[in-house]
């Protein structure tokens, strides 16, 4: 495994190129070998349907196992800017959209919602996340 130093330049890098990669199963395990611990990846989250303003429920599916930090989320095949409150473009939430949860205290079956950080309203429908976190082995 790289240094800390090391491996949060990669990291950033890494992430600022998320936006250009088509092929997010090859950027996912590339994150995971660079930092050496074992992730989860939940493809293909469906988003609800039809026209979102903010406060309202984005992900159709809670995350599906419980994460041991943070979680980076992919939006339609862009990484998403999601903040620990409700100033982003999306927040996670375990009571129905009314409090943010900190980035580090997202739970197992928590749902995204639309931030204030977004112009609203947000057209979803159709579209997915990708939600990459890690697990315990």
């Amino acid at each position: 495994m790289a240094s800390k130093g090391r491996t949060s330049t990669r990291l950033f890098a890494l992430l600022q190129r998320a936006d250009d990669r088509r092929d997010f199963d090859a950027f996912l395990k590339e994150l995971e070998n660079e930092l050496g611990y074992a992730t989860d990846l939940d493809k293909n989250v469906p988003t609800t349907v039809g026209v979102l303003n903010v406060g309202s429920q984005a992900s159709a599916t809670g995350i599906t196992k419980q994460p041991l930090g943070h979680v980076v989320v992919f939006f339609d095949g862009r990484l998403a800017m999601v903040n620990g409150d409700q100033t982003g473009e999306f927040y996670w939430s375990g009571d129905n959209g009314v409090t943010a949860r900190p980035l580090l205290g997202v739970k197992q079956g928590d749902f995204l919602y639309i931030g204030n950080g977004t112009n609203t309203p947000v057209m979803i429908a159709g579209k997915f996340f990708y939600l990459h976190y890690e697990v315990t082995r």
